[in-house]
């Protein structure tokens, strides 16, 4: 395996870091300004770099180039080589790397109304450029290096010599013949961070590693070439790359390095980010970072630490819900600040909270394979909204997960009557072991019959459970389905159990009501709606038994009702419908004891005969439960209309009408009409016509229960007849005389009786 031109670093013990309140910035000296334009018309005006790589399976790599300029240097190229080698292989190759789309943009952390140099302004302007390029590697050895070398550096560095002469290198180190397809730690912060004079000023790369391995941070000398790193003047050093009180520090488990700039400088430094698997050096990146201190007018803003406090470290256990807040600190009023994470440990969520003074959420459950593989960081990014340059600072959050296992072992199958022996097996944590299984039992070994068995193991620190089943390999499972009718219907209960070896000799059956059965598939009638528990126990052969119960719902009845009247023969009987619960009810059966029906929910019916008929109503409701009632109705008989007439049946003489209707119960009224708009209520009336001609005469009689019968008859009514005589003529007896009369009739002499005009 290869061994690091640095050698292995060993990891701190402490991550605890004091960070307070202070905010970002604005460029207000000229002095600020032409620090940050100075140039070189030969210089790169590189700000930082990265290489890092991916495996896209087998020996293939993708090869991924970070370049960070200062807009007012050169462009930035449009391709970059990326050299690949390997001593102990005797490899020497390279792949072109080109940049990936929507590359090229700015990551200057300026305000909406400051324009950068990028734009043609004079505030500095910084793009970040990704190269990205796919070589497969033609052998699988310990010590293969992808290097990166540019011309040059940013001319106003100034804290190294000759900073606009000084080249830009980078390497990343890889062993694919110990550890295949292996990917190397990802940055996710841009190196190109701002410093405040006077005030103290955290930053985190945000590196982690996508496979779960360790990672150490040291800091080394930037490289110039792979032999040699540049040269800084004065005292600085790699660990002390600018001038701060207190000193730089550094935090090689997390990456954090803290500074409190006592002189306007810009200074470069380098982070070497090696990852362990199970102790042993498999991988190493390199970032180059340029770091500029301004004067500024602005407080940085800051994070605290877990839950409020100043610290930024904890320790968890595995498989346990952990959650912790944070607080942003900005004491500059009238600024809204904002809060994002890098996402650097996965699985785990953050959350802020609104307002101009953000808290952030975090919340993870690890599992045991985060235990032992290091403390598991992410990083928090608190930023302002200071014009024209955001002040921010990046604070790393760091969980060691530790842990105990317990394993029941596998599942375990017994005969109905025999027993099973389990032990807790408890291993990692502190040792110091406590059990408590579901059923009360504190010993790690116990004996068990069939059933589900859960076990908590407790080591003062952590907890781990176990499950474990035991089953009986010939246990019948006891099952079965029942319709859920209405109440006063039979339910059908179907045994529809299981049993793998043997046969079923026994069913009890408890139907939640009182009632019980002892059949395979009984039938039972609930009085009552509810809900009842229904519980089978069957029992097997082999003496196994199996119990299950299931809730069912009885559901309740509507109430049918309907109101109607007697009527009589020939009329139109409603039927109005008051079943209850209304609104529900969605089915009308309808017999109206004749032979007819109807499914209407308001029916009507003519019955055609006299008679009590039994009318029928069957009422269901949307659940398909159902009700009958039955009411009498009585059809009353009609009435019989009849009468006769006698009289002179000349103009101006009476006529006698007699009533001759018939009604086993009684006529009770009578309504004459005479044809001539004259009418009666007696029963017996006497009319006199005053005109000749033909009358309709009609009779209405009404019984007792309201029944209406009538009958018209046709009377002629004549002329009246009229006669003159001459006057009387006196005679002698013996004598004779001649009698003249007129007339519209025929005449009738008396006394004598003879007709005609004429008498002697």
């Amino acid at each position: 395996m290869f061994q690091s031109r640095f050698g292995k670093e060993g990891k701190s013990q402490e991550m605890e870091r004091l960070r307070h309140a202070l905010k970002s910035f604005s460029f207000i000296s000229l002095f600020c300004l032409s620090l940050l334009q100075a140039t070189n018309s030969d210089a790169s005006h590189a700000m930082g770099a990265d290489l890092t790589y991916t495996c896209l399976g087998g020996n293939t790599y993708r090869v991924t180039l970070s370049f960070y300029r200062d807009c007012i240097g050169i462009s930035a190229p449009g391709s970059v080589y990326i050299n690949v080698s390997s001593a102990s292989c005797g490899e020497n190759l390279g792949v072109t790397a080109f940049p990936i789309a929507g590359t090229g943009q700015e990551v200057t952390q300026l305000c909406p109304t400051a324009v950068s140099t990028c734009n043609g302004g004079v505030y500095t302007g910084i793009q970040e450029w990704i190269y990205e390029g796919v070589i497969t590697l033609p052998r699988q050895c310990d010590d293969w290096l992808f290097s990166y070398s540019l011309c040059c550096r940013n001319a106003a560095i100034t804290n190294i010599d000759n900073p606009g002469f000084s080249t830009f290198y980078l390497e990343a180190e890889l062993d694919n013949l110990n550890f295949s397809c292996n990917n190397s730690p990802i940055f996710t912060n841009k190196p190109v961070p701002f410093a405040c004079l006077g005030q103290q000023f955290c930053f985190n790369h945000g590196a982690y590693d996508p496979d779960g391995d360790s990672l150490v941070f040291s800091l080394i000398d930037p490289y110039q070439t792979s032999t040699t790193t540049v040269t800084y003047n004065g005292a600085f050093t790699a660990s002390q790359p600018l001038s701060s009180t207190p000193p730089v520090s550094f935090n090689a488990l997390t990456g954090d390095v803290c500074m409190t700039p006592t002189a306007m400088e810009v200074t470069v430094m380098a982070v070497l980010v090696q990852e362990y698997r199970n102790g042993i050096l498999i991988g190493s990146v390199e970032r180059d970072i340029q770091i500029t201190v301004m004067n500024c007018n602005n407080t940085l803003p800051s994070l605290t630490g877990i839950n409020g406090t100043n610290s930024f470290t904890d320790t968890i256990c595995a498989n346990e819900p952990y959650c912790f807040f944070i607080n942003s600190i900005d004491p500059d009023t009238g600024q809204t600040v904002t809060i994002t994470w890098d996402g650097g440990i996965s699985g785990g969520t953050f959350t802020t909270t609104a307002g101009p003074r953000p808290d952030g959420n975090f919340c993870w459950t690890p599992t045991m394979a985060e235990i032992g593989n290091g403390p598991h960081c992410f990083t928090a990014k608190v930023s302002d909204d200071n014009c024209p340059m955001f002040g921010s600072q990046i604070y790393s959050y760091c969980l060691t997960v530790i842990g105990l296992d317990v394993d029941l072992g596998p599942d375990r199958s017994i005969a109905c009557n025999d027993l099973a022996t389990i032990t807790a097996t408890a291993s990692g944590g502190t040792g110091n072991y406590s059990y408590l299984w579901s059923n009360g039992f504190t010993n790690p070994t116990q004996t068990l019959g069939v059933g589900t068995y859960v076990v908590t193991v407790d080591d003062g620190e952590c907890i781990a459970m176990d499950t474990i089943s035991v089953t009986n390999d010939a246990m019948p499972i006891a099952q079965f389905v029942a319709n859920e009718p209405c109440v006063n219907t039979p339910v059908q209960f179907i045994d529809s159990s299981y049993v793998p070896f043997g046969i079923i000799t026994n069913w009890s059956w408890t139907f939640g009501d009182g009632n019980t059965a002892s059949v395979q598939n009984p039938v039972h009638t609930y009085n009552a709606a509810g809900n009842y528990t229904v519980t089978l126990i069957i029992t097997t052969s082999l003496g196994c038994i199996d119990t299950v119960s299931h809730d069912i719902s009885i559901l309740p009845n509507p109430t049918a009702s309907f109101l109607t009247a007697d009527a009589c023969v020939g009329a139109s009987v409603g039927f109005l419908d008051t079943s209850t619960p209304p609104g529900s009810i969605n089915f009308w059966n309808w017999n109206f004891g004749d032979g007819n029906t109807s499914n209407q929910q308001y029916p009507s019916h003519t019955y055609g005969s006299a008679g009590t008929y039994q009318v029928t109503l069957i009422a269901g409701d949307t659940s398909g439960c159902m009700d009958t009632v039955v009411q009498p109705v009585t059809i009353h008989p009609l009435p019989t209309a009849n009468f006769s007439f006698n009289g002179s049946f000349c103009e101006n003489n009476p006529i006698n009408f007699t009533d001759l209707s018939v009604d086993a119960n009684g006529i009770v009224s009578w309504y004459w009409t005479f044809g001539n708009d004259s009418t009666s209520t007696s029963q017996n009336p006497t009319v006199v016509f005053d005109t000749a001609g033909t009358y309709n005469v009609t009779l209405v009689v009404t019984n007792a229960f309201g029944c209406v019968d009538s009958i018209t008859q046709q009377i002629n009514i004549g002329i009246a007849p009229t006669i003159t005589a001459n006057p009387g003529v006196s005679v002698c007896n013996g004598d004779s005389a001649v009698l003249v009369a007129t007339g519209n009739g025929t005449i009738v002499w008396t006394p004598g009786g003879t007709t005609g005009d004429t008498l002697v």
